[in-house]
């Protein structure tokens, strides 16, 4: 993952428009070999030479989830939404809705743990910390 954010950061100095084409091949060979950390980096630099290409953001935000990286989705999108917000307020409000989906897609199964967790009561928490000091001891 870090390779794709040196690969964001280093080509944000280098705008080459030409240079898009043959990254996109490259990204989707990356894709088809199921290197997907690769050609998330590919697209990144796609983006720094395309901003606010559709398509590359989306797959860009679609990478980075798959590879647990919410965080940089997140960002993408935020910078989108700074290019869209010169240009295009409809794209904005579209930006906005993907935000909001990045955001709320915490897995089911994590939120039912938070939920079951935000439940204990403190004297629970007690006897069980109690329980498991009594069973160490054993």
């Amino acid at each position: 993952m870090n390779r794709a954010l040196s690969c964001l950061i280093l080509f944000l100095f280098c705008f080459n428009p030409a240079v898009a084409n043959d990254l996109n091949e490259q990204a989707e060979a990356a894709l088809g070999s199921g290197d997907a950390e690769a050609a998330l980096g590919l697209y990144l630099e796609i983006l720094v030479n395309k901003p606010g290409d559709a398509e590359t953001i989306e797959m860009v935000v679609y990478l980075a989830q798959e590879l647990g990286a919410s965080e940089l989705a997140a960002e993408v999108l935020a910078e989108q939404v700074e290019i869209a917000i010169a240009s295009d307020k409809e794209r904005v409000a579209d930006l906005h809705d993907k935000i909001s989906e990045v955001y709320s897609a915490i897995p089911v199964e994590l939120v039912a743990m938070q939920d079951a967790v935000s439940q204990i009561g403190d004297d629970e928490v007690r006897a069980a910390i109690s329980e498991l000091r009594t069973a160490n001891c054993e």
